[in-house]
Protein backbone atom coordinates (compact mmCIF):
# COMPACT_ATOMS: atom_id res chain seq x y z
CA UNK A 1 0.00 0.00 0.00
CA UNK A 2 3.08 2.15 1.03
CA UNK A 3 4.62 1.67 -2.21
CA UNK A 4 1.07 2.18 -4.53
CA UNK A 5 0.81 5.67 -2.71
CA UNK A 6 4.63 6.56 -3.31
CA UNK A 7 4.27 5.58 -6.67
CA UNK A 8 0.99 7.75 -7.01
CA UNK A 9 2.77 10.97 -5.28
CA UNK A 10 5.42 10.36 -7.95
CA UNK A 11 3.28 10.68 -11.16
CA UNK A 12 1.59 13.85 -9.89
CA UNK A 13 4.56 15.42 -8.97
CA UNK A 14 5.96 14.72 -12.42
CA UNK A 15 2.58 16.06 -14.04
CA UNK A 16 3.06 19.27 -11.78
CA UNK A 17 6.73 19.62 -12.58
CA UNK A 18 5.38 21.38 -16.38
CA UNK A 19 3.39 24.09 -14.08
CA UNK A 20 6.44 24.53 -11.67
CA UNK A 21 8.93 25.09 -14.39
CA UNK A 22 6.57 27.69 -16.00
CA UNK A 23 6.23 29.53 -13.03
CA UNK A 24 9.96 30.50 -13.10
CA UNK A 25 10.45 33.05 -15.61
CA UNK A 26 12.55 32.37 -18.12
CA UNK A 27 15.83 34.27 -19.01
CA UNK A 28 13.99 35.67 -22.31
CA UNK A 29 11.14 36.50 -20.22
CA UNK A 30 13.14 38.06 -17.67
CA UNK A 31 15.36 40.23 -19.76
CA UNK A 32 12.48 41.92 -21.60
CA UNK A 33 10.87 42.73 -19.20
CA UNK A 34 13.42 44.30 -17.32
CA UNK A 35 14.54 46.36 -20.62
CA UNK A 36 10.79 47.44 -21.70
CA UNK A 37 8.84 46.21 -19.69
CA UNK A 38 6.91 43.68 -21.85
CA UNK A 39 7.22 40.06 -22.09
CA UNK A 40 9.10 38.48 -24.71
CA UNK A 41 6.54 37.50 -26.98
CA UNK A 42 5.08 40.84 -26.97
CA UNK A 43 8.61 42.22 -27.59
CA UNK A 44 8.71 40.07 -30.77
CA UNK A 45 5.85 41.20 -31.76
CA UNK A 46 6.63 44.66 -31.59
CA UNK A 47 7.35 46.86 -34.90
CA UNK A 48 10.02 45.56 -37.15
CA UNK A 49 10.91 42.74 -34.83
CA UNK A 50 8.01 40.88 -36.19
CA UNK A 51 9.30 40.56 -39.46
CA UNK A 52 12.18 38.65 -37.78
CA UNK A 53 10.86 36.58 -35.53
CA UNK A 54 11.63 33.46 -36.67
CA UNK A 55 15.08 34.31 -36.10
CA UNK A 56 15.36 35.46 -33.07
CA UNK A 57 13.53 32.30 -31.75
CA UNK A 58 15.91 30.41 -33.48
CA UNK A 59 18.58 31.92 -31.48
CA UNK A 60 20.29 33.78 -34.43
CA UNK A 61 22.00 37.12 -33.79
CA UNK A 62 19.67 39.53 -35.41
CA UNK A 63 18.55 43.17 -35.20
CA UNK A 64 15.66 44.89 -36.00
CA UNK A 65 13.69 48.55 -35.89
CA UNK A 66 12.36 48.70 -32.23
CA UNK A 67 9.76 51.56 -32.26
CA UNK A 68 10.12 54.23 -34.60
CA UNK A 69 14.10 55.10 -34.91
CA UNK A 70 15.81 52.74 -32.48
CA UNK A 71 17.75 49.67 -33.23
CA UNK A 72 17.20 46.37 -31.06
CA UNK A 73 20.20 43.70 -31.24
CA UNK A 74 19.59 40.40 -29.23
CA UNK A 75 21.83 37.87 -28.86
CA UNK A 76 19.70 34.94 -27.60
CA UNK A 77 21.84 32.66 -27.03
CA UNK A 78 24.21 34.43 -24.50
CA UNK A 79 21.43 36.22 -22.90
CA UNK A 80 22.28 40.25 -24.60
CA UNK A 81 20.39 43.14 -25.45
CA UNK A 82 21.98 45.95 -26.87
CA UNK A 83 19.51 48.84 -27.97
CA UNK A 84 21.25 51.92 -30.10
CA UNK A 85 19.26 54.99 -29.55
CA UNK A 86 19.82 56.12 -33.36
CA UNK A 87 17.55 59.62 -33.05
CA UNK A 88 16.45 59.78 -29.66
CA UNK A 89 15.03 63.56 -28.77
CA UNK A 90 17.55 66.31 -28.64
CA UNK A 91 19.65 64.23 -30.65
CA UNK A 92 21.10 62.78 -28.09
CA UNK A 93 22.24 59.52 -29.21
CA UNK A 94 23.79 56.68 -27.27
CA UNK A 95 22.70 52.97 -26.58
CA UNK A 96 21.67 50.69 -23.27
CA UNK A 97 22.79 47.53 -23.24
CA UNK A 98 21.41 44.48 -20.62
CA UNK A 99 22.36 41.09 -20.11
CA UNK A 100 21.52 38.17 -17.40
CA UNK A 101 24.31 36.94 -15.21
CA UNK A 102 22.54 33.68 -14.32
CA UNK A 103 22.55 32.08 -10.57
CA UNK A 104 23.46 28.55 -9.14
CA UNK A 105 19.82 28.63 -7.94
CA UNK A 106 18.36 29.24 -11.63
CA UNK A 107 17.97 32.92 -11.22
CA UNK A 108 19.03 35.60 -12.81
CA UNK A 109 20.53 39.11 -11.79
CA UNK A 110 19.78 41.25 -14.48
CA UNK A 111 21.66 44.46 -15.63
CA UNK A 112 21.36 47.38 -17.36
CA UNK A 113 23.74 50.41 -18.63
CA UNK A 114 22.86 53.54 -20.54
CA UNK A 115 25.01 56.12 -21.83
CA UNK A 116 24.17 59.25 -23.77
CA UNK A 117 26.45 61.74 -25.58
CA UNK A 118 24.61 64.45 -23.40
CA UNK A 119 25.84 63.59 -20.34
CA UNK A 120 25.11 67.20 -19.50
CA UNK A 121 21.43 66.61 -18.97
CA UNK A 122 21.53 62.93 -18.20
CA UNK A 123 22.84 60.62 -15.82
CA UNK A 124 24.02 57.68 -17.41
CA UNK A 125 24.81 54.37 -15.49
CA UNK A 126 23.72 51.01 -14.23
CA UNK A 127 20.00 49.88 -13.10
CA UNK A 128 20.02 46.38 -11.80
CA UNK A 129 16.88 43.77 -11.16
CA UNK A 130 18.23 43.70 -7.21
CA UNK A 131 19.37 46.04 -4.55
CA UNK A 132 23.05 47.06 -5.15
CA UNK A 133 23.77 45.65 -1.85
CA UNK A 134 22.41 41.78 -3.32
CA UNK A 135 24.81 41.64 -5.74
CA UNK A 136 27.90 43.68 -5.88
CA UNK A 137 30.84 42.96 -3.03
CA UNK A 138 29.87 42.97 0.42
CA UNK A 139 30.49 45.96 1.80
CA UNK A 140 30.33 47.93 -1.66
CA UNK A 141 29.87 51.69 -1.59
CA UNK A 142 31.50 54.99 -2.12
CA UNK A 143 34.20 54.62 0.45
CA UNK A 144 35.82 51.31 -1.06
CA UNK A 145 37.45 53.65 -3.70
CA UNK A 146 38.75 55.82 -1.03
CA UNK A 147 41.35 55.55 1.45
CA UNK A 148 40.32 54.32 5.04
CA UNK A 149 41.25 57.19 6.79
CA UNK A 150 39.08 59.36 4.28
CA UNK A 151 35.63 60.15 6.14
CA UNK A 152 32.73 60.59 3.74
CA UNK A 153 30.93 63.83 4.96
CA UNK A 154 27.14 63.34 5.65
CA UNK A 155 24.86 64.65 2.77
CA UNK A 156 21.42 64.34 1.21
CA UNK A 157 22.61 64.60 -2.13
CA UNK A 158 24.59 62.22 -4.63
CA UNK A 159 27.50 63.46 -6.14
CA UNK A 160 28.54 60.27 -8.32
CA UNK A 161 27.14 57.23 -9.99
CA UNK A 162 28.28 53.86 -11.48
CA UNK A 163 28.52 53.01 -14.96
CA UNK A 164 29.58 49.47 -16.56
CA UNK A 165 30.95 48.09 -19.76
CA UNK A 166 28.62 44.88 -19.65
CA UNK A 167 29.64 41.88 -21.79
CA UNK A 168 28.01 40.62 -24.87
CA UNK A 169 30.00 37.20 -23.94
CA UNK A 170 31.29 35.55 -20.19
CA UNK A 171 30.88 37.62 -17.13
CA UNK A 172 33.64 39.91 -17.27
CA UNK A 173 32.47 43.40 -16.38
CA UNK A 174 34.10 46.78 -16.19
CA UNK A 175 32.53 49.02 -13.89
CA UNK A 176 33.95 52.74 -13.28
CA UNK A 177 32.44 55.85 -10.64
CA UNK A 178 31.57 58.97 -12.17
CA UNK A 179 30.31 61.98 -11.32
CA UNK A 180 26.89 63.50 -11.71
CA UNK A 181 26.74 66.78 -13.53
CA UNK A 182 26.30 69.67 -10.62
CA UNK A 183 22.76 70.81 -11.18
CA UNK A 184 21.38 66.88 -11.16
CA UNK A 185 19.43 67.15 -7.89
CA UNK A 186 19.38 63.05 -6.71
CA UNK A 187 18.03 62.33 -2.87
CA UNK A 188 21.50 59.69 -1.49
CA UNK A 189 22.64 59.49 2.48
CA UNK A 190 25.61 58.21 0.88
CA UNK A 191 26.73 60.89 -2.36
CA UNK A 192 26.65 57.67 -4.28
CA UNK A 193 23.54 56.19 -6.38
CA UNK A 194 22.79 52.70 -7.81
CA UNK A 195 20.07 53.52 -10.26
CA UNK A 196 20.20 55.88 -13.06
CA UNK A 197 17.74 58.13 -12.25
CA UNK A 198 15.90 60.40 -15.06
CA UNK A 199 16.98 63.79 -16.13
CA UNK A 200 15.89 66.67 -13.53
CA UNK A 201 14.46 68.56 -16.98
CA UNK A 202 11.64 65.91 -16.33
CA UNK A 203 11.40 65.43 -12.51
CA UNK A 204 10.58 69.34 -11.38
CA UNK A 205 9.22 67.31 -7.86
CA UNK A 206 13.28 66.35 -7.48
CA UNK A 207 13.98 70.22 -7.84
CA UNK A 208 11.18 71.01 -5.15
CA UNK A 209 12.89 68.65 -2.14
CA UNK A 210 15.91 71.30 -2.12
CA UNK A 211 13.71 73.56 -0.68
CA UNK A 212 14.27 77.06 -2.85
CA UNK A 213 12.07 78.53 -4.66
CA UNK A 214 14.92 79.90 -7.60
CA UNK A 215 15.21 76.05 -8.24
CA UNK A 216 12.05 76.23 -10.41
CA UNK A 217 12.48 75.09 -13.78
CA UNK A 218 10.05 77.36 -15.12
CA UNK A 219 10.82 79.68 -18.09
CA UNK A 220 14.04 77.68 -17.96
CA UNK A 221 15.19 79.49 -14.51
CA UNK A 222 16.43 76.42 -12.97
CA UNK A 223 19.17 76.28 -16.16
CA UNK A 224 19.71 79.79 -15.46
CA UNK A 225 20.35 79.60 -11.81
CA UNK A 226 23.06 77.05 -11.94
CA UNK A 227 24.38 78.92 -14.82
CA UNK A 228 25.14 81.46 -12.54
CA UNK A 229 26.17 79.89 -9.99
CA UNK A 230 28.65 78.11 -12.11
CA UNK A 231 30.03 81.67 -13.42
CA UNK A 232 30.36 83.15 -10.02
CA UNK A 233 32.29 79.96 -8.61
CA UNK A 234 35.04 80.52 -11.70
CA UNK A 235 35.18 84.40 -10.77
CA UNK A 236 34.98 83.92 -6.49
CA UNK A 237 37.98 81.52 -6.60
CA UNK A 238 40.38 82.85 -9.15
CA UNK A 239 42.74 85.05 -7.59
CA UNK A 240 43.27 86.67 -11.22
CA UNK A 241 39.52 87.77 -11.39
CA UNK A 242 38.32 88.00 -7.79
CA UNK A 243 40.86 90.99 -6.87
CA UNK A 244 40.45 94.28 -5.11
CA UNK A 245 40.44 96.17 -8.20
CA UNK A 246 37.38 94.25 -9.50
CA UNK A 247 36.05 93.33 -6.19
CA UNK A 248 36.95 96.00 -2.93
CA UNK A 249 35.78 94.03 -0.23
CA UNK A 250 36.24 95.02 3.34
CA UNK A 251 37.62 91.45 4.25
CA UNK A 252 40.31 89.55 3.00
CA UNK A 253 39.71 87.34 0.08
CA UNK A 254 40.78 83.84 1.15
CA UNK A 255 38.81 84.67 4.57
CA UNK A 256 35.41 85.61 2.06
CA UNK A 257 36.24 82.09 0.57
CA UNK A 258 36.91 80.25 3.74
CA UNK A 259 33.16 81.62 5.53
CA UNK A 260 31.16 80.57 2.29
CA UNK A 261 33.07 77.18 1.94
CA UNK A 262 32.26 76.73 5.98
CA UNK A 263 28.64 77.98 5.91
CA UNK A 264 29.71 81.10 8.16
CA UNK A 265 28.21 83.97 6.70
CA UNK A 266 27.38 85.89 9.94
CA UNK A 267 30.60 87.86 10.28
CA UNK A 268 30.20 89.53 6.93
CA UNK A 269 29.40 92.66 6.24
CA UNK A 270 26.52 94.58 4.11
CA UNK A 271 28.64 95.67 1.57
CA UNK A 272 30.76 92.45 1.17
CA UNK A 273 27.28 90.65 1.39
CA UNK A 274 25.73 93.32 -1.63
CA UNK A 275 29.20 92.72 -3.72
CA UNK A 276 29.00 89.03 -3.40
CA UNK A 277 25.10 88.39 -4.56
CA UNK A 278 25.91 90.81 -7.19
CA UNK A 279 28.60 88.71 -8.18
CA UNK A 280 26.13 86.17 -8.02
CA UNK A 281 23.82 87.96 -10.60
CA UNK A 282 26.83 87.71 -12.99
CA UNK A 283 25.01 87.77 -15.75
CA UNK A 284 22.20 90.74 -15.20
CA UNK A 285 19.31 88.84 -17.43
CA UNK A 286 19.29 86.13 -14.79
CA UNK A 287 17.74 85.90 -11.60
CA UNK A 288 19.87 86.58 -8.31
CA UNK A 289 20.89 84.50 -6.55
CA UNK A 290 21.20 84.71 -2.40
CA UNK A 291 24.75 84.41 -0.76
CA UNK A 292 23.15 81.60 1.47
CA UNK A 293 21.96 79.83 -1.99
CA UNK A 294 26.08 80.45 -3.58
CA UNK A 295 27.52 78.93 0.00
CA UNK A 296 25.32 76.03 0.10
CA UNK A 297 25.96 75.15 -3.64
CA UNK A 298 29.84 76.17 -3.26
CA UNK A 299 29.91 73.99 -0.09
CA UNK A 300 28.79 71.01 -1.88
CA UNK A 301 31.58 71.58 -5.09
CA UNK A 302 34.04 71.43 -2.34
CA UNK A 303 32.96 68.35 -1.02
CA UNK A 304 32.97 66.36 -4.20
CA UNK A 305 36.42 68.39 -4.89
CA UNK A 306 37.47 66.35 -1.81
CA UNK A 307 36.84 63.40 -3.16
CA UNK A 308 37.92 63.20 -6.04
CA UNK A 309 41.37 64.32 -4.76
CA UNK A 310 41.21 60.95 -2.56
CA UNK A 311 40.04 58.30 -4.89
CA UNK A 312 42.61 55.78 -4.74
CA UNK A 313 40.58 53.72 -7.83
CA UNK A 314 37.92 54.73 -9.70
CA UNK A 315 37.62 51.64 -12.13
CA UNK A 316 37.49 47.93 -12.26
CA UNK A 317 37.11 44.42 -13.44
CA UNK A 318 34.64 42.37 -12.07
CA UNK A 319 33.40 38.46 -12.48
CA UNK A 320 30.58 36.97 -11.85
CA UNK A 321 30.15 34.42 -8.80
CA UNK A 322 27.02 32.33 -9.86
CA UNK A 323 26.89 30.59 -6.34
CA UNK A 324 27.28 33.93 -4.21
CA UNK A 325 25.20 35.44 -6.68
CA UNK A 326 27.63 38.44 -6.47
CA UNK A 327 30.34 40.34 -8.22
CA UNK A 328 33.99 40.03 -6.80
CA UNK A 329 36.25 42.55 -8.10
CA UNK A 330 39.12 41.37 -10.19
CA UNK A 331 41.61 44.25 -10.42
CA UNK A 332 41.01 48.00 -9.78
CA UNK A 333 42.89 51.16 -11.14
CA UNK A 334 42.44 54.98 -10.90
CA UNK A 335 41.82 56.25 -14.82
CA UNK A 336 41.67 59.82 -14.30
CA UNK A 337 43.80 62.65 -13.53
CA UNK A 338 42.88 64.29 -10.12
CA UNK A 339 42.65 67.82 -10.31
CA UNK A 340 45.57 70.36 -9.39
CA UNK A 341 43.15 72.69 -7.73
CA UNK A 342 39.66 73.68 -6.46
CA UNK A 343 39.32 76.32 -9.37
CA UNK A 344 40.80 73.18 -11.96
CA UNK A 345 38.34 71.35 -10.65
CA UNK A 346 34.98 73.98 -11.29
CA UNK A 347 36.25 74.53 -14.99
CA UNK A 348 36.53 71.29 -15.82
CA UNK A 349 33.54 69.64 -14.02
CA UNK A 350 30.07 68.99 -16.10
CA UNK A 351 27.04 71.52 -15.30
CA UNK A 352 23.61 70.10 -16.17
CA UNK A 353 22.61 72.67 -19.00
CA UNK A 354 18.71 72.95 -20.69
CA UNK A 355 18.33 71.02 -23.60
CA UNK A 356 14.98 71.69 -26.04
Amino acid sequence: MKRICFLYCMIFVFLLMPNIVGATQSRDDGLSQFMFGISYNELLDTGDIRSHKAEFLAGEEIQGVFEEYDTLLYDKKNGYMELHLDASPCDCPGKITAAAYAKRNGGYLFLRNKETTCIYRHVNGIVASEPITSYMPVGFGLQMFLPEHFSLPKNDEAAFFLTAEIPRQGTTTTLQLKQIPFGLYVPSTTLLIDDAPLALADKAKEVEQINDPQLSLENGSFYKTYHNIHESALIFFDPEQFNDEAYPTELPKKELQDMLLSGNLSAIGEKDRHILEKLGAYASSYPPITLEHMSERFRFFYMVYQVEQNLVWDTCTMEWDSVAGRFRITKKWLSRKKPASFLEFLRDADFWVAAC
